[in-house]
């Protein structure tokens, strides 16, 4: 089981920021643990949201000048692994932006590199959209460095502006986007950053900017269920290439499915069916479906990672069960490359065909009668 990852919550204000990020915690998107939110007033709204979940809380000076020495006692006490900055509108002193290089998360309610820099924050950067009559803004989540919105994006999110929308109504719109964007970014910095593996939805790669580049499937992909190839029709519409792995293990066995060439042909039916072009050709871009018969993650990842073309900082999809052996592998992670791990259809861990979410694909309704493969 991979360890929960802990962070501090920096925030002045009401704590909408906060209180989004703790209903992503309690619904279970962010697997994160919250280990003190941090203040620069008592009486701010963060603190009260802190007490009342029952959070660790501390407020420090307002000017961090003297309050600095305070905070880093507080942080070598709970050594977080990164801070999220939730609205928080003080400078970070830079002893702690060296002391937590790459783990300070901030989210700016523009599109980066526009409209940041000292004393753009809040209604002054929605102001200065709206005078300069920009026809699109939006948020973007990035890493602190020493000069105010200059470090590496995670990940950004946009809307169009409107010739009728204020400043005001920019600002409402802005905020909507931060409280779908922020909780992304997170899990892809601790994904990226921290190494260790998140499960996201597809759905998140229609809120954040950033295409994935490539979407595989291992063992778990099943052609019989139809969930299953609506997933790939789906990635289809973000990703660049998607290749199926399949492999003739489990549950191919308890199927009578142990053949590898039983189950290329059943996936090439129900990819016909759908008139969806693929090809055989690892090489190739668009939809593959490799012929290898690959039984573990590490063999499949070591044939590809000898393509070259896909060794570049990409957002890779990959399948729930390769990408905990893909970051095991220091080499891929000093490439930079960040593995994202897309669950299918939830309860498939059946061995036989069942009604309901797992409703069997109608191109292989006669090849299942057939083989005996119904429940």
């Amino acid at each position: 089981m991979s360890k929960i990852p802990s962070c501090l919550v920096f925030c002045s204000g009401k704590g909408s920021t906060l209180s989004n990020i703790i209903d992503k915690i309690e619904t279970a998107y962010l697997n994160i643990q919250i280990e003190c939110v941090v203040s620069t007033s008592e009486t701010a709204g963060c603190i009260q949201i802190a007490k009342n979940k029952g959070l660790g809380h501390f407020v420090i000076s307002k000017d961090l000048t003297e309050g600095k020495l305070e905070l880093i006692e507080l942080l070598d006490k709970l050594s977080p692994d990164f801070i999220i900055l939730a609205g928080f509108m003080r400078k970070i002193p830079e002893e702690i932006i060296k002391k937590f290089n790459n783990r300070i998360l901030n989210i700016h309610p523009s599109l980066l590199p526009e409209f940041g820099g000292q004393g753009m924050y809040g209604m002054n950067v929605h102001k200065a959209v709206i005078e300069q009559k920009k026809k699109e803004s939006g948020s973007t989540v990035h890493i602190v460095t020493e000069n105010y919105d200059e470090g590496p994006i995670i990940a950004s999110t946009k809307i169009e502006v409107l010739t009728t929308d204020t400043a005001e109504s920019l600002c409402e719109k802005v905020k909507n986007l931060e409280n779908e964007l922020y909780p992304i970014a997170i899990n892809i910095f601790i994904q990226e950053y921290l190494k260790i593996p998140v499960i996201f939805k597809l759905s998140d790669f229609s809120t954040i900017s950033h295409e994935p580049i490539l979407a595989i499937f291992g063992g778990t992909f099943d052609p019989i269920h139809e969930g299953h190839i609506s997933d790939i029709k789906n990635l289809m519409t973000i990703c660049k290439t998607i290749i199926i792995a399949p492999t003739s293990q489990n549950p191919w066995k308890e199927r009578g499915a142990t053949d590898l060439n039983k189950r290329l042909e059943m996936i090439e039916l129900a990819l016909k069916y759908e008139k969806l072009d693929f090809s055989y050709d690892l090489n190739n871009k668009g939809l593959i479906v490799s012929k290898e018969p690959y039984v573990y993650a590490t063999e499949f990842l070591k044939n590809i990672s000898a393509n070259r073309k896909y060794s570049e900082k990409k957002y890779w999809a990959i399948g729930e069960d390769l990408v905990e052996k893909a970051l095991e592998w220091k080499s891929w992670n000093e490439e930079g490359i960040s593995f994202i791990s897309l669950p299918l259809l939830p309860n498939t861990s059946s061995t036989k065909v069942r009604s309901g979410n797992n409703k069997s694909h109608p191109a292989l309704e006669n090849y299942i009668k057939d083989n005996s493969l119904y429940a």
